[in-house]
């Protein structure tokens, strides 16, 4: 595991398992969030992109069969 404060985004991609291509899209789409300093290199955090993973949870069936 990277183990940094910032990420940058092949970093990042590589931490979500994606190609950067992809992480590219979900920044355009502002579907993840970055923070861009200096205008041109974007940086990303370990929380943001734990955040980003975590944030769409899909409940198992024995989860929605006992009410949880």
């Amino acid at each position: 595991m990277i183990n940094k404060n910032y990420l940058r985004v092949e970093e990042a991609a590589q931490y979500l398992g994606m190609t950067a291509s992809s992480l590219y899209k979900l920044m355009q789409k502002k579907k993840i969030s970055y923070y861009k300093p200096t205008g041109k290199i974007c940086y990303f955090t370990q929380k943001d992109l734990d955040g980003f993973i975590t944030r769409r949870r899909i409940a198992s069936s024995e989860e929605i069969l006992n009410g949880k």
